[in-house]
């Protein structure tokens, strides 16, 4: 090419202004060609390498961030798997939540904890292989769950019950077995204290104010006071030697009534300060003077106030033409009592005695009335569709005072359980305390025998001719 010194295939001159260059020269700077192209080389391998370095550092730079963002995840996903085991248990929500479930826990704690102590006590009575009486107490829990059972000894058959159920004031569960009265703590039926100096048998209790306890035996002590502690404050064996049949107690404040039966009712008053006693039925002054008031009562005063208590009752339709009247005579003073039956089961009958100035009345049921002539004693027998009662009454200072009082009956009347005879079973009940039906009738004879009994409807009278027998009395 124009221009051109040296050949470009062998390097010759081919010029003369170009100095020779020998040819081993050429060949030695052909062999340097490579070494300059050996460089380039190194410096691209040398690129590659710094690549190969900066894109390994990347990658490790990645894979690590890579890992903790996996630790990070694996943690969330184990707090997530924590948390969905405690969804299981409770229930998802809020703070708010969580603090309602801590509530529920310790309410729960709570009940269970309230259910370890009794509230109310089962008093059942038996009779064991020997024929001797004793009772199971059993302690129950608001939840209705046993927490605690007594048993009693047992005690040979009398015509007097052994073992009696008095029953819970304040914190304690009383009762008396073979004479002894003991108390029990209400909660776990743990025995507070007894009192073996009581000795008496079908006890009649009641409480005073300050939670001291009064009972009679039917045999003795007449009366007998016990304090909360179970220190003996008082004991009256006999207020007669020859009366007994304690058969109700009452206390009334400063003094405690205590009513005997044998052959007509006495009530004795205890002042509960020294404990002195009066057989308050005739011997205070004020029932002297009751009695020869009554004695000595013109007799217009009583017939009139019969009268104007018939008449009324005509006048307000209570009295009708079925009506029967009869004069009867339940205690022993000159002024007999006015008997009048209304002649149909809602309308009963009514039980009149004058007090010396006015009529005091017991309603009776439809035919229900007996009496013991004088002996100061009568009976109301009634009840319809699977529910009876025995009420026993006498006349105490001019009024009428229930003694005793029995009830028995079907629990449910519109199913109404047999027995293997055929017969209804009933649940028996004398003076509010459950009992069974032969120690009903027992109990029910004791105090009244129905085989001495005056049948009052036989030669009654109506309406007109009882204005006449009184006028003529």
């Amino acid at each position: 090419m124009p221009g051109t010194f040296f050949c470009t295939q062998c390097g010759a001159s081919v010029s003369d202004n170009v100095p020779y260059i020998d040819s081993n020269r050429m060949e030695e700077n052909v062999d340097r060609k490579p070494k300059h192209g050996g460089l380039k080389k190194a410096m691209v391998a040398l690129g590659i390498v710094v690549v190969v370095l900066l894109v390994g550092i990347i990658a490790f730079l990645l894979a690590s961030q890579k890992g903790l963002i996996d630790s990070e995840n694996t943690e969330e996903t184990q707090a997530d798997s924590d948390k969905e085991g405690e969804e299981e248990i409770l229930p998802a929500g809020s703070e708010e939540d969580s603090e309602q479930d801590i509530e529920s826990e310790k309410k729960a704690e709570m009940e269970e904890v309230e259910t370890t102590a009794a509230e109310t006590v089962l008093f059942e009575g038996k009779i064991n292989e020997d024929n001797e009486e004793y009772a199971t107490l059993t302690g129950i829990d608001n939840m209705g769950n046993t927490v605690w059972t007594y048993e009693t000894e047992g005690y040979v058959q009398t015509e007097l019950e052994a073992v009696s159920e008095i029953g819970i004031q304040d914190h304690m569960y009383y009762f008396v077995e073979g004479g002894k009265i003991v108390a029990l703590d209400v909660q776990d039926g743990s025995v507070l204290w007894e009192n073996d100096e009581f000795g008496g048998e079908s006890v009649c209790f009641d409480f005073g104010d300050d939670g001291t306890l009064y009972l009679c035996g039917y045999y003795g002590p007449d009366f007998f006071a016990v304090d909360t502690a179970g220190n003996t404050l008082a004991k009256i064996i006999h207020f007669d030697d020859n009366f007994y049949g304690a058969c109700k107690i009452e206390y009334l404040g400063d003094e405690v009534a205590v009513s005997m039966s044998e052959e007509e009712v006495r009530v004795f008053h205890v002042n509960l300060q020294d404990f002195s006693y009066e057989d308050s039925t005739m011997e205070s002054q004020d029932d002297l003077d009751l009695l020869g008031s009554q004695s000595d009562l013109d007799s217009s005063e009583w017939k009139q106030a019969y009268i104007d208590y018939i008449e009324s009752g005509m006048e307000s339709g209570i009295v009708n033409e079925a009506s029967i009247y009869q004069l009867v005579y339940v205690n022993d003073d000159e002024i007999p009592e006015l008997l009048i039956n209304y002649g149909s089961v809602a309308g009963g009958g009514d039980l009149c005695t004058f007090d010396g100035e006015a009529i005091q009345t017991v309603h009776l049921y439809d035919y229900g009335f007996s009496y013991m002539e004088k002996e100061n004693m009568f009976c109301d027998s009634g009840g319809r569709m699977d529910g009876y009662y025995d009420a026993i009454y006498c006349i105490e200072n001019g009024k009428i005072v229930e003694l005793h009082r029995g009830d028995y009956g079907a629990e449910d009347n519109s199913h109404v359980q047999m027995d293997e005879n055929g017969e209804p079973i009933y649940l028996y009940y004398w003076d509010d305390k459950e009992v069974s039906k032969s120690e009903y009738q027992e109990r029910l004879l004791s105090v009244y025998d129905s085989s001495d009994t005056v049948s009052p409807y036989d030669n009654a009278y109506d309406f007109n001719e009882i204005l006449g027998v009184i006028e003529d009395y």
